[in-house]
């Protein structure tokens, strides 16, 4: 099956959606690009660029990315943000693009959920893209209250949204 691209902004459901996807399509293939950036830095070069970036004050004494401190960074500096994109995004394309290969001659379904899917071209690779959207007041009570593993403000969730859009 072709590639099916799942995006939009931050709090939008598009994690929800994907479950559901995948209650009814259980044969149905994923891939999480936010899962996919959290993973990376892990990556002992990724880990090596990121520190080469940003110092080693993102990171704790045992090596784990604070990713609290480097928000706040790429938050006040775009040209720190586009960095770490620069880092981050086209190892993700690259894991993305494998997957939907390998699973393209396939008769399961597969969904990619990319956030930035189209700022990043993503969408060329897709034959079908669903924008999956949620109006504002809830997303940001979803993003801030929601998720206990994110521990962000409104401001910052503010400042998450001006970049997701």
């Amino acid at each position: 099956m072709p590639a099916i691209g799942i995006t939009g902004g931050i709090s939008t459901g598009k994690s929800t959606f994907c479950d559901c996807l995948c209650e009814i399509v259980p044969a149905a293939k994923f891939f999480d690009a936010d899962l996919a950036a959290r993973s990376l830095p892990e990556l002992p070069e990724v880990k090596q660029e990121i520190l080469g970036q940003f110092g080693g004050g993102v990171f704790s004494p045992d090596g784990d990315l604070n990713r609290t401190k480097l928000r706040a960074i790429v938050f006040a500096d775009a040209a720190k943000r586009r960095a770490l994109e620069q880092i981050l995004h086209p190892r993700i394309r690259r894991q993305w693009m494998a997957e939907a290969k390998k699973h393209r001659n396939s008769p399961d379904f597969f969904f990619a959920d990319i956030p930035l899917l189209y700022e990043t071209g993503g969408e060329t690779l897709c034959e079908r893209v669903v924008a999956h959207d949620y109006i504002w007041p809830h997303r940001i009570d979803q993003f801030v209250f929601g998720n206990e593993a994110t521990g962000v403000g409104d401001q910052v969730a503010q400042k998450l949204e001006a970049f997701s859009s």
